[in-house]
């Protein structure tokens, strides 16, 4: 009798393990800035966390996603490849992904772990992508000129003590203060708001948390987050701060060990107009 109660079982706990994951959940925002032309919007489209995703379905079906949507630019702050897993997954993603919009990257901290910090940017340079370590471009896309930034992760093997990573953050974009463009930056970790706060960006993304692993939705935004321990404040979603907007991806990530409830996989898209 046991036998015949555990198998209707465990295929319905496989049913609902995979509804959790059957494609991606997209994630809308929108950003009102005097820093936009009259006129103009800018939409873009955030994907953090990747992991070298190993799935080629999953690596089709969000590469669709984002065709579908068709944005302007496509931000990637950290973790689009893993320290573990093979390349060729975020090399397949990226191959995908090529011509549907410009592409920024920043590092997060399995790039940094990876060992492979010499290679990666000319791994993601073979496919357009822009990599900025502790850099800047100005650019216009759909008829906004932008400055965009990105901060490398505190655990590039260059910091070799704490207060360095801090340094940078307050210095390196020091210039961008008197810039009249939309100021955005890429920077992997969501917790580090003391820094944001003191940098000259209008808006920066992030990601890092995983959502938080466990959700509740309108209950519990996220159970455990890395650097930000019991209850994240920041796991995911978007953050006003008096001089900056924060947006947080809750990641693509999917780990079969490390299951997410409540919690899909996501792609952010950002409209960012003229208010």
């Amino acid at each position: 009798m046991k036998r015949k109660l555990l198998l209707p079982a465990l295929v319905g706990c496989a049913a609902a393990y995979a509804a959790c994951y059957s494609g991606f959940a997209v994630q809308r925002y929108t950003v009102k800035t005097s820093r936009v032309p009259a006129g103009k919007v800018l939409r873009l489209a955030v994907v953090s966390d990747l992991h070298s995703e190993l799935s080629p379905k999953r690596r089709e079906s969000l590469a669709a996603l984002l065709q579908q949507e068709h944005p302007d630019l496509i931000a990637m702050p950290g973790d689009i490849v893993d320290d573990i897993r093979p390349q060729y997954g975020a090399e397949e993603f990226l191959r995908r992904v090529r011509g549907i919009a410009p592409v920024y990257f920043s590092l997060g901290n399995h790039e940094c772990r990876s060992q492979q910090l010499a290679t990666i940017p000319r791994l993601l340079g073979r496919y357009g992508v822009h990599c900025l370590c502790n850099s800047w471009e100005e650019v216009t896309v759909a008829g906004v000129p932008l400055c965009i930034g990105g901060l490398n992760d505190p655990e590039h093997p260059s910091y070799q003590f704490a207060g360095s990573w801090l340094h940078d953050a307050q210095t390196v974009f020091a210039g961008l203060a008197q810039s009249d463009r939309l100021r955005i930056l890429l920077s992997h970790r969501p917790e580090k708001i003391f820094a944001y706060r003191a940098m000259p960006f209008d808006l920066v993304l992030s990601g890092h948390a995983h959502g938080g692993q466990v959700r509740i939705p309108g209950l519990l935004n996220g159970l455990y987050a890395p650097n930000q321990g019991i209850f994240p404040p920041y796991a995911g979603g978007m953050y006003r701060h008096p001089t900056f907007t924060h947006v947080v991806s809750r990641g693509a990530a999917h780990y079969m060990l490390l299951p997410r409830v409540c919690n899909r996989p996501e792609v952010v898209l950002v409209t960012i107009c003229r208010g």
